[in-house]
């Protein structure tokens, strides 16, 4: 079983009029080897991209952070 976390955090600080476009890709690769009469490597590769758009008119702090919590069962 695997189990993996993707975090994210994007922190901004601003005085001012802000309208951004932020884009977050978060991957996970995870690699394991079988020690049985073959060897067997299984590679699971897990990416998350999302787009965030705003506009703010302020001073602000702006903390965001992402999860990405999955498990992946093997059977050989």
């Amino acid at each position: 079983m695997y189990v993996c976390i993707c975090v994210c955090v994007c922190v901004c600080v601003h005085t001012q009029i802000c309208k951004y476009i932020h884009i977050y890709i978060n991957m996970c690769i995870h690699k394991h080897v079988y020690a049985n009469i073959h060897a067997y490597i299984y590679i699971y590769t897990h990416t998350h991209i999302y787009i965030h758009t705003y506009t703010h008119i302020r001073t602000y702090l702006y903390i965001h952070t992402h999860i990405s919590i999955y498990t992946e069962i093997i059977h050989t």
